[in-house]
Parts: structure tokens; sequence; C-alpha cells
């Protein structure tokens, strides 16, 4: 508790992937439960199809609220996964630095609701060592908006942090809208 204002904390888990039972994949999949979602943001420097595969099935019937930051100048990304997000029909952003030697790198997986959200914030990048056996580490937040003013507040911030790149970056950050694209 926070004094004098009684605020609860978010719950927090941390996981260590490779270290503890906890892995990304279980975790990813479980945020996507979250109940009548609004919104789904993902952020990722690197993906390939065998990292998708692990969460396709659960984030395939939310399509429609997902937003999708993808890195593409790091030589890992693949055509392929690009492809396969396209056919998932969710909204799909490519970000490019411009730069081998700066490259996009947040790793982020939200949900939120109109009084939830779950947060993952850490390591782990949409590959099948990153969801499933590299040794990575991120912090998952539930987050409860009745309970804590400040939780819907840093819900707020991060979706609009990445929605800002699109218009302050727009050379750098730009929708893909199809295969030719």
């Amino acid at each position: 508790y926070q004094s004098g204002n009684e605020q609860k904390m978010a719950d927090l888990n941390f996981i260590l992937q490779a270290v503890t039972t906890a892995n990304h994949a279980e975790s990813i999949r479980t945020l996507l439960e979250l109940p009548n979602p609004t919104k789904i943001v993902v952020s990722v420097a690197f993906a390939r199809t065998t990292g998708l595969e692990a969460i396709q099935d659960s984030i395939k019937p939310l399509a429609a609220k997902t937003k999708f930051f993808v890195g593409i100048r790091n030589d890992i990304t693949s055509i392929q996964v690009i492809k396969r997000l396209l056919a998932l029909e969710l909204d799909l952003y490519a970000v490019d630095t411009g730069s081998r030697k700066v490259i996009f790198h947040p790793k982020l997986y939200l949900a939120t609701n109109a009084s939830n959200a779950i947060v993952i914030i850490g390591s782990a990048n949409m590959t099948f060592g990153g969801l499933h056996n590299n040794i990575e580490v991120s912090t998952r937040m539930a987050l409860d908006f009745a309970k804590n003013s400040s939780d819907k507040a840093f819900v707020d911030t991060a979706v609009r942090s990445f929605d800002n790149m699109l218009t302050e970056h727009p050379k750098h950050v730009f929708k893909i809208k199809d295969s030719k694209h």
C-alpha cells in the first residue's frame, strides 16, 4: 500500500525464463486472455515465424484491436513473419531507424480493457528463443484502474507513446499495408 492514499500497488510478477519455470510464451498467451480487451499493443525488435507460432492462436481473435510494432533493420526479423502478421489482419507497423548502429529494441506486450490491463515489459523478442528457452527477464504487471489511478495513467502513456511514433516519425514508423508494401 502507498501511505496516505490507500491505493494498492500493481500486481507484479518476475519472469526469468530458462532459470525459473516461467516462460514468455505462456505469459503472453495469458495476457491475451484479459476479458473484453479494447487494445492490444505489441512491440518487438525481432520477430520470426517460430515466435509468432507460440502466440498466433491467442492473438488471432484479437487482431482487430491489435497494433503490432516490429523492428525491420536488424537482419533478424523475417519477411515470412511479416507476411503471416499481415494475414492476421492486425495493424502492423514497421520501425526502421535508418541505421544499423541504432535499432528499434523495445519489447512490450500490453492488453487493456475498460478497467484493467496486463503488461509485460522486458527482454523477450518474438522469436522461438525469446519466448521459450533463452534466458530472458521481464516484469508482468496486472493493473487495476479502480485500485490505483496511476495504473491507468501508465497504460495511457504507453499506448500514446507508441501512437505518437506514427505521427512524430513517419519516415521511420509506417504501416505495412500488404506484402508488396
